[in-house]
């Protein structure tokens, strides 16, 4: 397979927190696996297109990222 047609594949997880009504505590509701579908040796951050995240990392390094939603 060429350079052109690879991707990148850089991953990371995202996890989705939210904060129960009546406290003071964020939980988390969802853990998600991202992967970076851009094409191999791109420049910029990575690019999960089906969950529509990026995030900035080393390709060979697995960050994980966290997102608060209100309910």
């Amino acid at each position: 397979m060429s350079d052109e047609t690879r991707t990148c594949d850089a991953r990371a997880t995202l996890i989705v927190t939210l904060t129960p009504a009546g406290t003071a505590t964020n939980v988390a509701r969802e853990r998600i696996g991202l992967r970076c579908g851009l094409p191999a040796g791109h420049a910029g951050a990575h690019v999960d297109a089906e969950r529509a995240e990026q995030w900035e990392a080393p390709r060979d390094s697995r960050p994980t990222l966290l997102r608060h939603e209100d309910d």
